[in-house]
């Protein structure tokens, strides 16, 4: 750290340039040559040079005169010392802000939750990491659709994955993604109904495997009562992999979003409901008004391109075989 006494006017005051110009000429040892490096006028070197000893209160460089190279003095080189340090963080926050604003360095916080961790934010990550291996992805993942909406307003997340309309999305910018549509689990054997359907109403007499409260189930739950059906849950679990297993070992059915849903799992069988309850709504959300980065909105440009090819694609949210047989 330098030090100064009352008689100097004081380090403070210093600025960038004096000490870049204290650097070139105690490298090229001539204050002709560092005019000519640094881009300026002898004069200006020698303005900066005195003005720069003014603060320190002391010579840095003894001037022998004629072709004789100059010396730095002993403060010179304490001074130097600290500005090398000094100038070398500022080159390197002068790259970190270029590449910053160029989109290629930089680092987005994104909240997920399972179901988009698991069959959404890969293939939005792998993009995102082909096109942009400066920037960093930092991830927060929890079913509690709230409490993330809650972090991105409060900035500590950059944008998250939500589910609209489930809890409160004011002070939100959303960009939808995909409609994910609701669809039943059944154990295997399960006799309920033709084969590719269910019929909405026969629930209310068979045991179900729900989520632990949250808000996808509370959706579910508001869909299904709105149609004069009430659930009776004999067992809850926020682990998708768990209701699944609940099902297959026929301790009930499960209404899930298709997004939670392992089409190719042998021990449950997938089925449409009849009639179908309205999908729910995934949406990248941000904080309305807020300036993004640009590695932020990469991702979500990324995010938008993604999401697009997943909607038109029939079997990504389609986990009901065209045939099934109970």
């Amino acid at each position: 750290m330098l030090c100064h006494t009352g008689a100097v006017s004081g380090l403070a005051d210093i600025d960038f340039r004096q000490l870049a110009t204290l650097r070139a000429v105690a490298s090229e040892r001539s204050f002709g040559r560092a005019a000519q490096v640094l881009g300026y006028t002898q004069s200006a070197v020698s303005q900066q040079i005195a003005a720069l000893e003014r603060h320190v209160g002391g010579a840095l460089f003894d001037r022998p005169g004629g072709p004789k190279p100059v010396e730095i003095t002993p403060l010179g080189t304490l001074v130097l010392e600290h500005a090398t340090g000094l100038l070398q963080r500022l080159d390197q926050a002068q790259a970190a802000v270029s590449g910053f604003r160029a989109g290629i360095e930089g680092t987005v916080s994104v909240g997920t939750f399972q179901s988009v961790s698991v069959r959404v934010l890969p293939a939005i990550a792998r993009e995102f990491r082909a096109h942009h291996p400066g920037m960093v992805l930092r991830l927060h993942e929890s079913d509690d659709l709230d409490s993330l909406k809650q972090l991105v307003r409060d900035g500590d997340l950059e944008v998250s994955f939500v589910v609209v309309g489930v809890d409160d999305d004011s002070g939100l910018e959303l960009l939808p993604l995909v409609q994910d549509t609701f669809v039943v689990l059944c154990p295997p054997g399960d006799e309920h109904g033709p084969a590719e359907c269910l019929d909405v109403n026969l629930l209310a007499d068979l045991p179900m495997i729900g989520e632990s409260g949250n808000a996808c189930q509370r959706l579910v739950q508001a869909n299904i009562r709105a149609q004069g059906v009430e659930l009776d849950v004999v067992f809850r679990s926020n682990d998708n992999g768990a209701i699944a297993a609940m099902v297959s070992a026929g301790l009930g059915h499960a209404v899930m979003p298709a997004l939670a849903v392992r089409a190719d799992d042998p021990g449950v069988v997938v089925r449409r409901l009849d009639p179908g309850l309205p999908p729910r709504v995934i949406a990248l959300a941000w904080r309305a008004g807020r300036t993004l980065s640009p590695p932020a909105q990469a991702f979500i440009d990324l995010a938008r391109r993604v999401g697009t090819g997943m909607a038109d694609d029939e079997a990504f949210l389609n986990p009901v075989p065209s045939a099934v047989t109970p």
